[in-house]
């Protein structure tokens, strides 16, 4: 197993609607602000994935890399996921959203079989992690949001 790390797309979509005062009405949320405002917060969370110590060889210390990365991840994402987002986008969004959460359940089930020592199940897992990562990139490119995409 090689370290590795979420497609940020774990953690994407933050809107940028802000409230005007005095009766101002509420300034849209758009496609390139909802973008900017999801590459600040992967910023943000890849230097926080970043800061986790490499593992070692062992499968132990491997998973355990792994869960703490898909956990960040993962809390992240279900942080933005209710934020506002451009209203035109709500299809091309959820279709974003359904390729970032693929690649999280495949990698959860990956990192299950490593830790209960099924290498054979956990290998045969990988190509499909990937095929899903590469999914959620090209989505998140795609939108824009080119600071989310997996490195």
């Amino acid at each position: 197993m090689h370290p590795r790390t979420m497609p940020a797309a774990a953690v994407l979509l933050v809107a940028a609607a802000l409230a005007g005062c005095g009766g101002k009405k509420a300034a849209a949320v758009t496609r390139k602000s909802f973008a900017q405002g999801a590459n600040a917060l992967c910023n943000q969370v890849n230097a926080e994935a970043a800061s986790i110590p490499t593992p070692g060889s062992d499968t132990a210390s491997q998973v355990a890399y792994l869960k703490e990365q898909l956990t960040l991840y993962v809390n992240a994402f279900k942080r933005i996921e209710g934020l506002p987002q451009p209203a035109a986008d709500t299809a091309m969004l959820r279709s974003l959203f359904a390729k970032v959460n693929s690649a999280s359940s495949l990698l959860s089930k990956e990192i299950a079989d490593e830790q209960s020592g099924d290498a054979q199940g956990a290998f045969a897992l990988s190509s499909q992690v990937s095929a899903a990562g590469q999914a959620a990139n090209l989505a998140m490119s795609a939108y824009g949001m080119v600071d989310c995409e997996e490195s």
